[in-house]
């Protein structure tokens, strides 16, 4: 996996899809963590709408990437702490 992969992600449907089925395999921490930020942002992107259908309110931009970092950086950690391993994984987020 190259740092342009991390750095610059796809942006159309069919370059995530390409881009998953060849990032996202595999049981290494890079790719638990392109599955759990993938995952964590449709959750809280659902969560967000779900809030905004039903109690009116509109979550600003900021607040929803700080909630989708927060996810990822606790389930990683205790994934890692688990594992003892790629704790430097963590500083890129």
């Amino acid at each position: 996996m190259s740092l342009y992969s991390v750095l610059n992600p796809p942006t159309y449907r069919e370059d995530v899809v390409s881009f998953g089925l060849e990032e996202w395999r595999g049981k290494t921490m890079k790719a638990y963590l392109y599955r759990l930020v993938f995952a964590s942002t449709i959750y809280n992107i659902w969560r967000n709408r779900n809030a905004l259908r039903h109690n009116n309110n509109l979550c600003i931009e900021e607040k929803l990437i700080q909630c989708i970092r927060w996810e990822v950086r606790i389930r990683f950690a205790t994934k890692v702490s688990a594992a003892n391993i790629g704790y430097n994984l963590l500083d890129k987020l």
